[in-house]
């Protein structure tokens, strides 16, 4: 009975430590990616939209002059703009992405195929 205990206090600590490596990856999904170019226009985003909702706020309870709110809301309209044009071209760059990859497919498809029919 006693090696029986013995047994299992040192099996159960060495199992425990052991299973991490033993176990398959394949079910958990990769960690986000904090440096990603989505994430990144995404912040840069929410910053334009908040200093522009900041400026017309100072400006209207009169904390900020006329010539400084129309310098931060061209500041912040500007950024703004550069986000939405980066955000759509990167749209547009992922569409030609998969039309190339779907033509590329096909290419190989009929390659595949031909030799099957010269048979």
């Amino acid at each position: 009975m006693l090696v029986l205990i013995a047994l299992l206090l040192v099996l159960l600590p060495a199992a425990a430590i052991v299973y991490p490596f033993f176990r398959r990856p394949d079910g958990e999904a990769p960690p986000d990616d904090e440096a990603s170019d989505s994430r990144d226009l995404s912040r840069r985003w929410d910053a334009a939209v908040a200093g522009l909702r900041n400026t017309e706020l100072e400006f209207s309870i009169g904390n900020l002059a006329e010539n400084d709110y129309d310098w931060l809301k061209e500041q912040y309209m500007t950024e703004a703009a550069l986000v939405l044009k980066t955000m759509e071209l990167e749209e547009h760059q992922e569409q030609k992405l998969m039309q190339d990859v779907d033509h590329a497919v096909r290419g190989i498809r009929g390659d595949l195929e031909s030799p099957e029919d010269e048979q």
